[in-house]
């Protein structure tokens, strides 16, 4: 993965550009861009102040 700051002005805030770059598969690609989507928008409403709340993909089932 690559990680740089954009270039150029971002209005009343910063933008990071992600690069996940050489996962093995169309199918791992997939599934981390599920992943991606999930926790980026846990981190915009944590970084806006908010809590996210308990993470339910890492909540173990009940046994």
């Amino acid at each position: 993965m690559r990680r740089s700051p954009a270039s150029g002005s971002v209005p009343d805030g910063t933008l990071l550009c992600l690069v996940h770059s050489g996962l093995p598969s169309p199918e791992a690609c997939a599934a981390h861009a599920e992943g991606w989507q999930h926790y980026v928008g846990r981190l915009a409403v944590r970084a806006e102040g908010g809590d996210p709340g308990p993470d339910v993909w890492m909540q173990q089932p009940a046994k």
